[in-house]
C-alpha cells in the first residue's frame, strides 16, 4: 500500500501501475464504473495528476488482514485550473496476491476538494442537509 501510493502518486512513477496492478484487476469508486487493468486505470491517473501540481499522498493508517489491505491516506496538492491548495482525506480497500492489487475500493472525500475550489457551496450544502 505504501509503495502504490508513494512510486504511482507521489513520485508519479507511471511504470509502477503496470509493476502493482493486476492486468484483469478492478479498481471501484473511481467513476461511475469499475476501472480494469493498467491500461483502463492510466487515462484516470494521467487526468488527475494533470489536474494537480505538488501532489502529495500521506499514508496515516494501514490494516491489513490476510490478503486485504486498508490504506487511509491525507492528500495536499495545488489544483491548477484554480491554483488553489486542496486537502482530503481518503482511503483504499484492497485485495492483494502475489504481491499485485488484484481489486481495490476506493472512498475518497472529492466533496471537500469540490469545496474547497469553490465547485460546490459547502454552507448550502451544510444547511440543505441540516
Amino acid at each position: 500500500m505504501r509503495r502504490w501510493f508513494e512510486e504511482v502518486w507521489n513520485q508519479g512513477r507511471e511504470a509502477a501501475i503496470d509493476e502493482m496492478f493486476e492486468a484483469g484487476g478492478l479498481a471501484h469508486g473511481l467513476g461511475p464504473d469499475p476501472i480494469r487493468g493498467p491500461a483502463e486505470f492510466k487515462p484516470f491517473y494521467r487526468a488527475l495528476r494533470s489536474a494537480f501540481s505538488q501532489l502529495r499522498v500521506t499514508v496515516e493508517r494501514v490494516v491489513e488482514s490476510g490478503d486485504l489491505a486498508y490504506a487511509y491516506c491525507a492528500v495536499a496538492a495545488t489544483h491548477k485550473r484554480t491554483g488553489r491548495a486542496v486537502n482530503f482525506t481518503g482511503g483504499a480497500l484492497v485485495r492483494v496476491a502475489n504481491g499485485r492489487v488484484q481489486e481495490a475500493w476506493n472512498s475518497w472525500n472529492f466533496l471537500d476538494f469540490l469545496v474547497q475550489v469553490g465547485e460546490v457551496d459547502g454552507g448550502a450544502m451544510n444547511r440543505a442537509m441540516w
